[in-house]
């Protein structure tokens, strides 16, 4: 049976054979096959259901088709959602959080890019984010307010600018080499948090970036 007609609104294509006119036996059975107007329509792009060669008037515009060329539908695509429930991790000064949105949200219909959106979507990093929600939900202290990237010019551990130690001084560098300690908060330059620990009161049991100041100093991470 011939196929379903195309519906507005939907998208596909297909692929229209050469234009070469076939011979013999074979040229005898496409025309039995071929419904009336096929050949005008196929080798012209026209249906010679009348118009004014504007595409007005009820009638196709003509149009040329070359060998191994497609011819666009436009067809009504169907929705897609995730299925089953979802659950959303993010991150909030400097820990992981977790709720369920919704399968319609515009969260999941968004790609924001960044520089480990790779490597941070694989089944480890999933497992590992589920893991640091839950501690964090049985911590018993929360994470400290994080000093904003506008509200200081110069790092708060040294009192020197950001990118003191690059060989850039544009506001994108500067902005780079800015970092908050996820123990106090404060803003601080990246000489100045290269340091690693962990910190249970917040439910970080793997090591995270903190400063020199509270790396040295004990009661800041018990």
């Amino acid at each position: 049976p011939p196929p379903p007609a195309p519906s507005p609104g939907l998208l596909g294509l297909h692929h229209l054979a050469p234009t070469s006119t076939p011979s013999g036996k074979s040229a005898e059975r496409a025309r039995a096959r071929a419904p009336p107007g096929a050949a005008t329509k196929a080798a012209t792009g026209f249906d010679g259901s009348g118009g004014n060669g504007k595409g007005e008037g009820g009638g196709a515009m003509p149009v040329s088709v070359g060998v191994d060329e497609c011819a666009v539908d436009e067809f009504r695509l169907p929705e897609l959602h995730v299925p089953g429930r979802t659950l959303h991790i993010y991150g909030c000064r400097g820990v992981y959080h977790a709720c369920e949105v919704a399968r319609g949200s515009k969260i999941l219909t968004q790609i924001r890019m960044y520089g480990n959106m790779m490597s941070d979507h694989h089944a480890q990093a999933y497992f590992d984010g589920i893991c640091e929600v839950l501690d964090v939900r049985r911590a018993e202290s929360k994470p400290p307010p994080w000093v904003g990237f506008t509200e200081s010019n110069v790092c708060q551990c040294c009192s020197a600018e950001f990118s003191w130690h690059s060989t850039s001084r544009t506001g994108a560098q500067k902005c780079r080499d800015k970092h908050n300690c996820r123990c106090c908060g404060m803003l601080v330059c990246d000489p100045c948090s290269l340091q690693r620990r962990t910190l249970p009161k917040l439910g970080l049991n793997t090591p995270v970036r903190v400063c020199d100041q509270c790396f040295f100093s004990a009661a800041a991470v018990m």
